[in-house]
């Protein structure tokens, strides 16, 4: 038996998820169907070239040996990973050979070794020019670029697999029944720890919190890969833990599934403590129901659980334990959703937009750089002001000064979408928005706001001192509107400067001549 409960807590790390290591009956307990696999199927029949680009663990390998009878049929030359390969120059003389001989040529890569092909090839093989252009397009804003012939390139950096659809596949195929057969010491008791998790992710409710959770992390600007995904629901149902391990260990609060959710290691972890944990959503009504044990009595999934702690040290551990499960299994938990930091929410709402409505918000994005700069200054977000600073070192600035302003109908807040050769064929979930500047149509400057500079302007527009402020952020805005200088400043005899300094928190305004060269008024 190849599929085995050791084999399924191994996905966790990672020692289960190579697959060019997996026994075929391994690649089906895991695989997850996706429309993308179709795609691929189809550009591959008619005989074209697919390039797959990715990190570790996005599936590239996986995907090319799932459609090896496809590939088989076109007499494809395949290089499953060119990560491997030290001599770039031997994959261009096989892509340059398949393609004399018309065989479809596919390469599956990592995304730092497809860097270095193209900055080495870039310009003298006209295929790797077609690939560099469409690894520039495959996220775009406006114009939607033109569909490629000959050769498809997928950037799996850009797939989100945090959605409902793939949650579900995955979970699904976590739980079949066979799995569990290695183990049925363990599974076979309904009270262990093990059992009671699968139980648990079986029920409709707890799964929909969980995606809800999973679908709010999505947004939070990490990459998550479909190995990242399985690791991550094999900790909820096993704890990392082979069958041996869970026979011999006691059961423990610890192991259960709403608190692993919260434990683990690894990028999707990170990323859902980072947005949400229940134990941050202070509901003062709650919070007390549950820790004098009153009140909270109804609305449980299961049997209401009880907080009777042996030891006054082990009160808070049990409390950590019952507000993550309120979360999951009572009817209200979900409430908890709405704790989330209003910055965050408000941000997750705009990544929801359709794109049509986010221009309702450029007023207040507009605002809020300006308020980086100089938080004295309220102009109802319907211009941006360019700001600029005298100094001559690496210290922060003390005094910032803008002479140009730009008016808000030259700015548009625009998301990305997926270029039109891969709509349809994977999910994507945007994780900024784009301030484009719009005032000449020859231009292209744009301001990525994603989710570290809306928190950064929102606690600007709160009035941040601009000291504290992140210099990451600093520098993007003013590398930002060091462009926009360059493409609207125009000297005009009778210029208005405001001045703020910084230090003293102040703010003056001068009229300056100059064709005479003075001030006119201060």
């Amino acid at each position: 038996m190849s599929v085995t409960v050791d084999f399924l807590s191994g996905l966790y790390n990672k020692h289960s998820c190579y697959a060019d290591r997996l026994t075929p009956e391994q690649m089906k307990a895991i695989h997850v169907p996706t429309p993308l696999e179709a795609t691929l199927r189809r550009w591959i029949l008619k005989r074209n070239d697919v390039v797959i680009v990715g990190n570790p663990g996005d599936g590239k390998t996986h995907l090319f040996m799932r459609l090896a009878s496809e590939l088989k049929k076109v007499d494809a030359d395949v290089v499953l990973d060119a990560t491997a390969e030290s001599d770039y120059e031997l994959i261009i003389k096989r892509w340059t050979a398949a393609r004399r001989r018309t065989r479809p040529f596919c390469l599956a890569i990592n995304q730092g070794p497809l860097n270095q092909l193209v900055l080495q090839h870039a310009g003298k093989v006209d295929v790797i020019e077609e690939v560099q252009r469409q690894m520039a397009q495959q996220l775009y804003y406006a114009s939607a670029p033109k569909q490629p012939k000959g050769v498809f390139v997928v950037d799996l950096n850009l797939r989100s697999v945090l959605t409902p659809d793939i949650i579900d596949q995955a979970l699904d195929n976590l739980l079949a029944e066979e799995n569990f057969e290695s183990c049925s010491e363990y599974f076979g008791d309904e009270t262990t720890d093990g059992a009671v998790n699968r139980q648990a992710l079986h029920h409709a409710q707890i799964r929909q919190r969980l995606k809800q959770l999973l679908v709010t992390a999505g947004h939070v600007g990490r990459h998550i890969t479909m190995r990242d995904l399985q690791g991550f629901l094999s900790y909820l149902l096993f704890g990392g833990r082979t069958c041996a391990e869970m026979v011999r260990e006691p059961s423990s609060l610890s192991y259960r599934y709403f608190n692993l959710c919260f434990t683990g290691e690894g990028d999707l972890f990170d990323a859902i403590r980072d947005v949400f944990d229940p134990l941050r959503a202070t509901v003062p009504r709650v919070d007390e129901d549950l820790w004098e044990n009153t009140g909270v009595q109804d609305g449980w999934v299961f049997s209401r659980p009880p907080l009777t702690p042996d030891h006054y040290e082990d009160a808070w551990d049990q409390f950590v334990a019952l507000k993550r499960q309120y979360f999951f299994e009572h009817r209200d938990g979900d409430a908890l959703l709405s704790f989330i930091e209003e910055d965050d929410r408000t941000f997750l709402d705009l990544l929801k937009t359709d794109g049509a409505s986010t221009d309702q918000f450029l007023p207040r994005v507009l605002e809020a750089i300006n308020s980086f700069y100089c938080p004295e200054l309220m102009e109802g977000g319907q211009v941006l002001r360019l700001w600029g600073a005298q100094h001559y070192d690496e210290h922060s600035p003390k005094v910032m000064v803008s002479c140009y302003r730009i008016l808000r109908d030259k700015f548009s807040l625009q998301l990305p979408k997926l270029a039109p050769w891969l709509a349809g064929a994977m999910e994507y979930q945007p994780d900024h928005l784009l301030l484009a500047y719009t005032g000449k149509s020859s231009s292209a400057i744009g301001l990525r706001v994603d989710r570290g500079l809306w928190r950064a302007l929102m606690l600007a527009s709160r009035g941040m001192p601009l000291g504290l402020r992140s210099p990451q952020y600093a520098r993007s805005l003013q590398a930002f509107t060091t462009r926009l200088h360059r493409m609207e400043a125009k000297a005009s005899p009778l210029e208005t400067a405001v001045i703020f300094n910084i230090a003293r928190n102040q703010r003056s305004q001068v009229v300056i001549d100059r064709k005479k060269g003075q001030y006119v008024q201060l």
